[in-house]
């Protein structure tokens, strides 16, 4: 979690309040020793750990936002990389025909291996 992220911190300053088995029995577990002679008990989330899930689940939302953001960005770039390098009618006419070739060259290839398998089954019966 880095220190340039103040959910990353918030959510690191709320989780490191307890030590582990406080933060068990808080949410009403321990592990096996810490529990020897004592009852099992379901405790309610107290509310330091609901805001710690609060904080994690906003934190999360973030990265997914920052994430879209940069993938908008991204497809913002290639769009103007794209525009720049097709400025002349020759040039999409030269990308039209390499795509045509390599739509080509795959259904000859997808042929090719279908014959390939049919070959292979003809054998083995």
């Amino acid at each position: 979690m880095g220190k340039d992220r103040p959910q990353c911190v918030a959510l690191q300053t709320k989780m490191g309040q307890f030590t582990a088995p406080e933060m068990s029995a808080k949410v009403g577990f321990a592990p096996k020793d810490h529990m020897e002679g004592q009852q099992k008990m379901q405790c309610p989330i107290s509310a330091q750990i609901q805001d710690a899930i609060e904080v994690s689940s906003a934190m999360m939302q973030a990265n997914l936002e920052a994430v879209s953001l940069d993938t908008d960005l991204l497809w913002v770039d290639l769009c103007e990389i794209v525009e720049r390098s097709l400025a002349t009618e020759q040039d999409v006419t030269k990308l039209q025909e390499e795509v045509t070739t390599l739509r080509t060259a795959l259904m000859d290839l997808s042929a090719k291996m279908a014959a390939w398998e049919q070959k292979a089954k003809d054998e083995e019966g």
